[in-house]
């Protein structure tokens, strides 16, 4: 009688786990917008421009239209993480996302220095994700 009574504390125990994992997975499913493409804002644009030295086309870009051509690319080319999108000047694959920095105006490949913030300017240093890190600490 006595292990019965264990065996019984054991399974509603293991019951009740099973339960509260359930609710929290539902939960922090549940309770997200959307993500990815869908998380941006129609209107929302990025700079780009081409990397071929010879024309270096710069233009804006709405920002889904961007993500959208990376990731058809990315499918296709499955072996480069940020393809590069044809330049309507030279007609070559050199189209990159970039940055103008609002310190120096300096304009550079977004995510260009490896192992440092993707806006950091190779020019002067400055981040503006870091500042806005460092405002909100």
């Amino acid at each position: 009688m006595v292990e019965n009574g264990k065996d019984l504390t054991k399974v509603g125990l293991i019951a009740a786990c099973v339960v509260i994992a359930g609710v929290m997975t539902w939960r922090s499913v549940s309770g997200r917008g959307p993500t990815g493409i869908e998380s941006v804002d129609a209107g929302e644009t990025v700079l780009t421009r081409c990397a071929n030295p010879k024309c270096q086309f710069q233009s804006e870009m709405e920002k889904r239209v961007y993500f959208e051509a990376v990731l058809a690319l990315q499918r296709q080319k499955p072996q480069f993480s940020h393809p590069p999108l044809v330049c309507p000047e030279c007609d070559e694959n050199r189209i990159f996302r970039a940055i103008l920095c609002p310190k120096c105006a300096h304009v550079f490949k977004h995510g260009g220095l490896q192992h440092d913030a993707a806006d950091r300017c190779p020019e002067c240093r400055y981040s503006q994700s870091e500042e806005d890190r460092k405002q909100g600490a």
